[in-house]
């Protein structure tokens, strides 16, 4: 049931009156209660969803059970590579064996809710076990509740056990912040706006140019330019719109989740962007696979190497196929030139930050990197994002645009007040007290929130509402990162 569907919005509030019953009058209630309502959100993607997460589910807590009453850290391993041919089955079997080993035809197998995000939830807690990050092993229905949590079950934020199940004895002592209740609600209003306002209507524009370049189509310039814009926006907008619904309604239940983007797309640098965007996701891969193999402690070529190493798997994680292998090691590459460039001025005695000359040209350099980027994500082969690029760097208007004179106008009218709102607003996390370096903490659930109501807040909010409503009664798409 996705969140911006009008069944979600009208049963939320169901929901939410009586999990409020519970906590302010059988507060030993509220976290079975959490559990019944994230069930019943699973199974609306059918019961061989809920079979799956269960089977893993089980099967780690009885990892980490083993761990502890055994006292043998070394399973966590054991544990980690099950999880990893637990998702590798369903989202990379048919690419194994249709491309890369040349096999038959499709095995059809669907890809089960959100298994991308609850398996690096538990690949995270039984490493977090081994190192003792976690002092103790949770009760199970404590478990059931971190890794069944609705609200980041099926896109995240990827959420550590150590910001978690501190949270959890709240539940039984006391009834939900009003705090959180006004900037849960705040949260979700700015999410359902991303999403249903923005992100839908910039796909309109989006979808046209790459399902042209699909078709073997030649793109004119504008319309390249058009397309690759608009993703870039719908991306961002759909995915920090779910980001932010997700820690609002986390945020009604009595739950700090971690916020997941700050203002990305204001990044002067490949490195600062991938600390604003999918933040859980790029500490993840910082705490469990880059540090590991040696971070920075090691010798500028071997971290060179480990960045590339972390953003190959970056992009297998996104999903199975080529292009996202691509454009997982342009961004590793990326990322190594930014080090590298850094190195040198360092050497030289160069502090260029200061310059906004230098500044001005970091931020476009790095955003014109970041879109060219995202045609690899997005396109459907090689062949169309080549496309696609063609179109990008051809100042010819020969072949036919997709779009009506007007309908171009619209496009470019939209785009450039999705990049007005990427450039001037303050992201949830400013708006909430907090920042993506303290997102980025894994000890805590980050510090408390600053959020004061106002009428201003109040007016913007109700338009929002408004306008979401609005074109959520001409219907609505999926989440992008549904797909991941």
């Amino acid at each position: 049931m996705p969140f911006v569907s009008a069944a979600f919005l009208i049963a939320l509030p169901i929901g939410l009156a009586g999990y409020y019953l519970c906590r302010r009058f059988l507060p030993a209630a509220s976290l079975p209660f959490l559990i019944a309502a994230s069930i019943l959100f699973i199974a609306q993607d059918g019961i061989r969803a809920l079979v799956i997460l269960s089977i893993s589910v089980l099967a780690n807590y009885a990892i980490a059970l083993a761990m502890v009453s055994l006292r043998r850290p070394s399973l966590a391993f054991a544990g980690v590579a099950a999880n990893i041919l637990y998702l590798g089955y369903f989202k990379y079997f048919d690419f194994i064996l249709s491309g890369l080993l040349g096999g038959g035809p499709s095995t059809g197998i669907i890809l089960p809710l959100g298994i991308s995000f609850y398996t690096f939830h538990q690949i995270a807690f039984l490493l977090d076990i081994r190192s003792m990050r976690t002092q103790q092993l949770p009760r199970f229905l404590d478990y059931v509740a971190f890794v069944f949590f609705f609200p980041q079950l099926v896109a995240g934020p990827i959420v550590r056990a150590e910001q978690f199940f501190p949270q959890l004895p709240r539940l039984k002592t006391q009834p939900v912040s009003p705090t959180f209740i006004l900037a849960g609600a705040a949260a979700l209003l700015i999410g359902l706006a991303k999403k249903s306002v923005l992100a839908d209507n910039l796909g309109l524009y989006a979808t046209p140019v790459f399902e042209a370049a699909a078709s073997g189509k030649a793109l004119s310039a504008g319309d390249s330019w058009i397309g690759a814009l608009a993703y870039t926006f719908q991306l961002y907008f759909d995915f920090s719109g779910y980001s932010d619904m997700a820690v609002g309604i986390g945020l009604l239940l009595g739950i700090r989740l971690p916020f997941n983007f700050d203002a990305p797309y204001k990044a002067r640098s490949v490195a600062e962007f991938w600390r604003r965007w999918h933040i859980t996701l790029s500490t993840f891969l910082r705490d469990y696979l880059y540090v590991p193999l040696g971070g920075s402690r090691t010798s500028l070529a071997r971290q060179c190497a480990n960045v590339f190493i972390v953003m190959i798997v970056c992009g297998i994680w996104h999903g199975a196929g080529l292009l996202f292998i691509a454009w997982g090691a342009i961004h590793g590459l990326a990322l190594i030139v930014h080090r590298l460039w850094r190195v040198f001025l360092s050497k030289m005695a160069i502090s260029p930050d200061g310059s906004l000359i230098y500044q001005g040209t970091a931020w476009g350099l790095t955003f014109l990197f970041i879109t060219c980027g995202w045609v690899l994500f997005r396109a459907d082969s090689f062949h169309a994002a080549g496309l696609v690029y063609s179109g990008l760097v051809s100042f010819s208007t020969a072949p036919t645009s997709l779009f009506t004179p007007d309908t171009h106008n619209m496009a470019v009218l939209l785009i450039a007040h999705a990049a007005a709102i990427c450039a001037t607003m303050p992201s949830l996390p400013q708006l909430l007290g907090t920042s993506a370096e303290q997102e980025r903490r894994p000890d805590r659930a980050g510090p408390p929130l600053v959020w004061e109501p106002s009428m201003p807040r109040a007016a913007a909010l109700g338009v929002s509402a408004f306008l979401s409503i609005t074109f959520l009664q001409e219907g609505y798409s999926a989440f992008l990162y549904f797909n991941f």
